[in-house]
């Protein structure tokens, strides 16, 4: 399936609309509908491979709540069992290397994030910065040791490591405008401090040397009560939930596309938005991501 928007066109700042490289405005329901090709694609090749791609994250609460995307949303959140997830990676080449790039922890081509992000190849079959693509964002869904004490070790590294990994982002990326922002408040003013002391101590450290010991911290195979969705936004953590509310999958479909769902929509969101999750949030509070 061919995707009939330029992957070049989608930049990085994003309002009621995308900006291309020429100053023009892309629509975000142009986003949204190109990332559904892109969606399409990967679910089929999983359904092929006996592999279960399914919906979370905002792209869940879009589903509930609106009945597809969340109107102002410009990304895809997609999650796997962690064997799934692995076996994904080293499958991908055969089935989707052809049309699809993917970036992910310990994979061959590197990875910009601590989850999987696949992107489409542009005609030349090269892609430019993820900062500058539409891509899908899939995350392993691992199990949590039932001893509450390796837990709690467990979820104390990860998310160390996560910190770190983000300080790093953050010292990258955090330019005098945002220093400034923060530093007018006492809270960002520590803040900014902490992570620009933390990205200095391991400034010889790369950034996906560091994902990749994300991944295999939070990894954990061993079935039992607690699942987490440790690389999301709540972290180790906060995205602990019984297993049951992730498993057994059902079957659903998203936008007319055929999808996965976890088995306790509404106890996931609950958890990860609050009990008012189906309230439309105003303006001023709605997530970009660009």
């Amino acid at each position: 399936m061919k995707n009939n928007l330029s992957i070049k066109s989608v930049l990085s700042r994003i309002g009621s609309a995308e900006t291309d490289e020429k100053g023009s405005k892309v629509p975000v329901e142009e986003v949204q509908k190109n990332l559904l090709l892109i969606y399409k694609d990967v679910y089929d090749a999983c359904e092929k491979n006996g592999l279960r791609l399914f919906l979370q994250g905002g792209t869940l609460l879009g589903k509930v709540r609106h009945n597809g995307f969340i109107p102002w949303d410009d990304d895809m959140d997609l999650g796997m069992a962690r064997e799934e997830y692995d076996r994904f990676i080293e499958i991908f080449d055969s089935v989707l290397g052809k049309e699809y790039a993917l970036k992910a922890p310990g994979y061959k081509d590197g990875s910009d994030a601590r989850f999987i992000h696949i992107y489409k190849k542009e005609p030349t079959e090269q892609f430019i910065d993820s900062d500058k693509t539409l891509c899908l964002d899939v995350f392993p869904i691992d199990y949590a040791p039932d001893n509450i004490v390796r837990r709690t070790l467990k979820g104390i590294k990860s998310n160390a490591l996560m910190f770190i990994e983000g300080s790093k982002s953050f010292d990258d990326y955090c330019s005098p405008e945002m220093a400034a922002s923060l530093k007018k408040s006492a809270s960002g003013y520590i803040n900014y401090y902490i992570r620009k002391t933390v990205a200095w101590v391991y400034r010889k450290k790369a950034i996906d040397s560091i994902q990749g010991k994300i991944d295999k911290a939070v990894c954990y195979k061993k079935k039992g009560k607690l699942c987490t969705s440790a690389t999301g936004r709540w972290h180790y953590f906060g995205e602990l939930q019984d297993s049951n509310v992730f498993f057994p999958l059902k079957r659903t479909d998203f936008c007319g596309i055929g999808a996965w769902t976890i088995n306790q929509e509404e106890e996931y969101l609950r958890h990860n938005y609050g009990p008012d999750y189906m309230k439309i949030p105003p303006e001023h509070e709605r997530e970009r991501h660009f």
